[in-house]
């Protein structure tokens, strides 16, 4: 059987974004088994610099 692998494109720094679609679908599509595996990547400036800083990109 393959393995069926999702690789998800985050390119948008706005936290409304990263929470109700990268984060949302990511933890959905495994916890529902929707994919086998699956991968976030990262893209673009802004967003790696304010993964780096530790800053939270949502609060609630």
């Amino acid at each position: 059987m393959s393995v069926r692998h999702l690789n998800i494109l985050w390119t948008n720094a706005d936290p409304l974004t990263s929470h109700n679609m990268v984060m949302m679908y990511a933890t959905n599509a495994i916890l529902r088994q929707w994919w086998d595996e699956v991968t976030v990547i990262i893209w673009g400036a802004p967003l790696t610099e304010i993964l780096q800083s530790g800053a939270p990109l949502l609060t609630v």
